[in-house]
């Protein structure tokens, strides 16, 4: 905010999915790190975008990953999740998956 109105904010609210509800101080000390992180997250998208390459992150999203037909790790995460039995069907790529088999 600082940086494109001048103004610091004092306080902040994180409001979570559900009842939770955190409220921090906005100090410089605080804010700086997630700035960083924000900034290096942010290069790491835009070389993926320029070179097109985006490396497969297998995990539990992968579920409801609108790519998983194109990608092999995403595919066998799934397949590991859903024998563990901790990916039902109510996961888009499952039925995604299974319909393309």
């Amino acid at each position: 905010m600082a940086a494109h109105t001048g103004e610091q904010p004092s306080r902040a609210r994180l409001l979570y999915l559900g009842q939770r509800t955190i409220d921090v101080a906005v100090t410089p000390s605080a804010v700086e790190p997630v700035v960083d992180a924000l900034g290096v997250t942010w290069s790491h998208m835009h070389d993926a975008c320029t070179t097109e390459v985006f490396e497969p992150r297998p995990g539990p999203l992968c579920g409801w990953c609108p790519y998983t037909a194109q990608c092999p790790e995403g595919q066998a995460e799934i397949q590991r999740r859903v024998e563990l039995g901790v990916l039902g069907d109510h996961a888009p790529a499952v039925a995604q998956l299974a319909a393309s088999s």
